[in-house]
């Protein structure tokens, strides 16, 4: 008989990935990722699991016990990821999670289901450390403890609360270092040391095995990169029968008896904060040590630590090649695209960007203003392509472009950047640029004969933006498109109005003004060159003169 699982914390990267794996078992597993936001339901549907829009922070302890009736397993994969600082973390991370356990505790019957959790590798009592740690872990975990004590706090907590629980069965998966490369299927798993890490697709596995292991509860189990098969080293660490939980105290030993030990005058340069010589400088072992397990604690959570971003115009050729770029990206953006047809969700979703229906032309501000609350940047790269008319222009380039800026301004908090996405030569008639050849001179002149329309109202949008001071915005102005595949060439800032320039180069150029919050005030043109789009783009941010003449 089919298993019933509820992955909490659904829309996470680890969740979706675990939800997909499941949904292809030949188990046939019947699945439901709860998730907090209405809009993500399409890509949980897409990974075979039923949409249910539940809140830790909001919702009762009754709904989620609703919510777990019938089930067999239920999936904790939720957390704050750092944002909202320590008052969220401890809502999400701790509170949301202890409201899950008296969820299941709740439930009115004597079959409750399993709970897997997954916590973070060196989630520990401060203080205290495993047996089996080498000095560079004990350094790390040190590092790490005064850098976020709050994360590692709460974390720690909920997984305590956890292990005092007997009404239901538990299992704790404590991942290190995720990224978002294939998986191998190997891994080091239990009594593991603080690296390497791990891809996401590999832990999904470990969960997916979990999920059948019975024989896991009562169980802490750390996994880390390794070279071992995933069901070979689950199956042995099992056998062994020893948790990984870090809270019990006869396993551990606190840094004030290290001092008693061999180590002791190591141990001590690393309770003042000193560093082991061997790594030549203090930089090179932060880079070495400390770094990289600072990025496991706030990547294992399943709200991205990467950028929110949001695409304006989604179903473009530009903005589907963006979207696979940046979700391809070690950055680990979450990407939402909007599209006014819903037929092209399909093709959203391909990209790994998560398909949002609103319409520039019909669609009020507030609607969009709610799109982008708690997004980090904004592209805007719609455009009526010269169908319908003038009036259509009018309503898509230029009242649809300031449609979205009006909703970016309206943002509660922080607002997003904006790109905008316009097109080279697209100026004040009057004004030609100094560095015009000839060519361009008489190109410039022909174009605004054949599409006056369109070079008027791009014009009146970079114009009405260039005098907008709410919120960070640069212009992007590419020249003639192709479908060639991209070179990684370009020629950036003051260019000549060809050679044409692939798509591809124009969504990568994007994907780097992501990161880039130094462009901000700029217009930017692009044709084909030969400049690498780094190079390019790095000399004319630094620059600082704009292209936009209005």
């Amino acid at each position: 008989m089919s298993k019933n699982v509820t992955i909490v914390g659904g829309h996470g990267n680890v969740a979706l990935r675990l939800a997909r794996r499941l949904s292809l078992s030949p188990h046939g597993y019947s699945l439901t990722s709860i998730i907090r936001d209405p809009s993500q339901s399409l890509a949980i549907t897409s990974a075979g699991a039923t949409p249910l829009v539940l809140s830790l922070e909001h919702s009762p302890v009754s709904d989620f016990v609703n919510a777990f009736k019938n089930q067999d397993v239920i999936v904790f994969s939720a957390g704050a990821g750092g944002k909202g600082g320590e008052e969220r973390t401890k809502q999400v991370d701790y509170e949301g999670a202890v409201k899950v356990f008296d969820a299941i505790d709740a439930i009115e019957s004597e079959s409750k289901p399993r709970l897997i959790l997954i916590s973070g590798l060196n989630a520990i009592e401060e203080g205290r450390v495993p047996d089996h740690y080498n000095d560079q872990d004990k350094a790390i975990s040190d590092q790490t403890f005064k850098l976020i004590p709050a994360y590692l706090k709460w974390k720690y907590e909920a997984d305590k609360n956890l292990v005092q629980r007997t009404a239901f069965k538990w299992t704790i998966l404590r991942p290190g270092q995720l990224t978002n490369e294939p998986g191998t299927g190997k891994a080091s798993i239990g009594r593991t040391h603080l690296s390497p890490p791990i891809p996401r697709d590999d832990v999904a596995n470990i969960l997916a095995l979990l999920v059948e292991r019975e024989d896991t509860g009562g169980l802490t189990i750390d996994v880390i990169g390794g070279e071992t098969p995933i069901e070979e080293g689950l199956d042995a660490f099992v056998k062994k029968g020893e948790t990984d939980f870090l809270g019990n105290v006869t396993q551990w030993t606190t840094l004030e008896e290290l001092k008693n030990l061999e180590s002791r005058k190591h141990a001590k340069s690393l309770v003042l904060g000193n560093y082991p010589s061997s790594y030549g400088s203090p930089s090179t072992f932060f880079s070495a040590t400390i770094a990289p397990v600072i990025t496991f604690l706030i990547t294992t959570t399943t709200v991205y630590m990467g950028k929110k971003i949001t695409i304006v115009g989604g179903h473009g050729n530009v903005a589907l090649r963006l979207a696979r770029l940046l979700s391809q990206s070690s950055h680990d953006y979450t990407v939402t695209s909007i599209i006014r047809d819903p037929a092209h969700a399909a093709d959203i979703s391909s990209t790994k960007a998560t398909p949002l229906v609103l319409s520039l032309e019909l669609s009020p501000v507030s609607e969009f203003t709610s799109a982008f609350q708690g997004q980090d940047v904004v592209v805007f790269s719609a455009g009526a392509g010269g169908k319908g008319g003038e009036e259509r222009t009018k309503k898509v380039d230029y009242e649809g472009a300031l449609k979205v800026f009006d909703a970016v301004e309206a943002v509660d908090g922080e607002r997003p950047r904006l790109l905008l996405v316009s097109a080279v030569d697209i100026r004040d008639e009057e004004k030609i640029p100094e560095h015009y050849n000839d060519q361009d001179k008489a190109m410039s002149e022909r174009i605004r004969k054949v599409i006056p329309v369109y070079m008027k109202w791009k014009y009146e949008a970079d114009k009405n933006l260039s005098k907008r001071t709410a919120f960070k915005w640069t212009i992007l102005r590419p020249g003639g498109l192709t479908n060639e595949p991209g070179t990684g060439k370009a020629s950036i800032g003051r260019t000549h109005l060809s050679p044409q320039i692939s798509r591809d180069d124009v969504a990568q150029v994007l994907a780097l003004l992501i990161e880039r919050e130094d462009a901000a005030g700029l217009g930017i043109d692009l044709v084909g060159g030969e400049t690498s789009l780094e190079e390019g783009l790095d000399a004319f941010i630094k620059k600082g003169e704009t292209d936009f003449l209005g």
